[in-house]
């Protein structure tokens, strides 16, 4: 064999160790970053829980098995139980002969209410954000605040319950917050931004969600 392709296959196979090597102290790192974060706060650091994800359904979870969690930590914070970790799933797009694989990534936050509550779902408001939950049998809510209505999308099968939720505190804290939607899954809220788990983005995020559910009556709860 020429010296010349012995040459070569040894520097591939430096290059190959040596990325391998990269990614897994990176990985080492942002796993100890994360379990140093959750330590700091008296939570647990969970790892990889995909048994959690599949009790959700709505987006962007996926239907059970086809998405992956990392990283969750759960514990307690401002006297509820919460959980944050990042979702991941794929995609796969067919273009003629050609297959091409999409990842997505996710933040997500989640908050344990004390009952089940009704769906709800607030978000930014999009171009077809009305069209769009008409179809899917949602009535489109408005408060009669043109400074919130413009800026939001409040979905719900019941008005009464929705109207009884979001009152002005609520919609207040809202305002000058464009890129924040949550909604109400079950004994939970859950809210999510697209994009990797970023720590220094997580607290405010949460603390966010807990405003909203400290603006809201009391005997919502009951």
């Amino acid at each position: 064999m020429p010296s010349s392709v012995i040459v070569i296959a040894v520097i591939i196979a430096v290059i190959v160790i040596g990325s391998w090597s990269l990614r897994l102290y990176l990985a080492v790192r942002r796993r100890r970053e994360r379990m140093a974060f959750a330590a700091d706060r008296g939570w647990e650091y969970l790892g990889d829980q995909q048994s959690f994800a599949d009790q959700f359904q709505g987006p962007p979870f996926r239907a059970w098995g086809q998405g992956r969690v990392h990283d969750l930590m759960a514990g307690r914070h401002r006297d509820r139980n919460v959980w944050v970790f990042e979702y991941e799933y794929t995609e796969k797009d067919r273009d003629d002969d050609r297959e091409t694989t999409r990842h997505h990534h996710h933040m997500m936050w989640v908050v344990g209410l004390p009952c089940a509550m009704p769906d709800l779902e607030v978000r930014p408001e999009g171009l077809l954000g009305g069209r769009v939950a008409s179809a899917l049998g949602f009535q489109r809510i408005r408060l009669d605040r043109p400074d919130f209505d413009a800026d939001f999308l409040v979905k719900s099968s019941d008005e009464a319950f929705a109207r009884r939720v979001l009152t002005p505190e609520v919609a207040d804290r809202h305002l000058g917050v464009r890129d924040f939607d949550w909604r109400f899954e079950g004994t939970y809220m859950v809210s999510f931004e697209d994009r990797r788990l970023e720590l220094d983005r997580l607290m405010p995020h949460l603390d966010m969600m807990c405003d909203i559910l400290d603006r809201m009556p009391a005997d919502v709860w009951a």
